[in-house]
């Protein structure tokens, strides 16, 4: 093979590489536009413009990262408050910030079994009057297969891209 062939042919494949690794998409939502960067090809399936936008494989109607929006007005201001009335208390959560600076709560929990649920719970209480939490399992099954799983970097990685564009 020609040095050229070899070039195009890795060049294509980082092309291919990217394009399916990770897409930012861009949905409506009650507070205003929103983005996040969703891995794999997936996309959003609930495009009504509510508190709930979810995503998932093309074809198929089970969420595999999904997304709740709440206006302060509903569950209050405090991320621990809110975590507390979501999951029980006590949960260990690692404080970051998400790609844009907004103080952000990540949960990584195993209440049952070997699967992780992964909860990213973000402040958008000064710019927007509204908690966001991202959520998703390290493992989704479906109709007795995989569908996809995550370590906990990756949708740490994903939590974090969410933002308010």
């Amino acid at each position: 093979m020609s040095r050229l062939s070899t070039v195009i042919l890795y060049l294509a494949l980082l092309m291919i590489i990217g394009v399916s690794s990770a897409t930012i998409q861009t949905f409506d939502t009650p507070f205003g536009k929103a983005q996040l960067d969703v891995p794999y090809g997936y996309e959003l399936q609930d495009t009504s413009g509510g508190n709930n936008p979810h995503f998932g494989l093309p074809g198929s109607e089970k969420p595999i990262i999904s997304v709740v929006l709440d206006g302060i007005d509903v569950w209050g201001s405090d991320l621990e408050k809110y975590a507390s009335m979501h999951f029980g208390e006590g949960h260990a959560y690692e404080k970051t910030t998400t790609s844009d600076d907004h103080g952000m709560h990540f949960y990584n929990m195993n209440d049952y079994g070997s699967v992780r649920d992964f909860n990213g719970i973000i402040d958008h209480v000064q710019d927007k009057s509204a908690i966001v939490m991202v959520f998703g399992n390290s493992e989704t099954m479906a109709y007795g297969r995989g569908l996809v799983t995550f370590t906990k970097e990756e949708f740490l990685s994903i939590c974090k891209s969410f933002a308010f564009v």
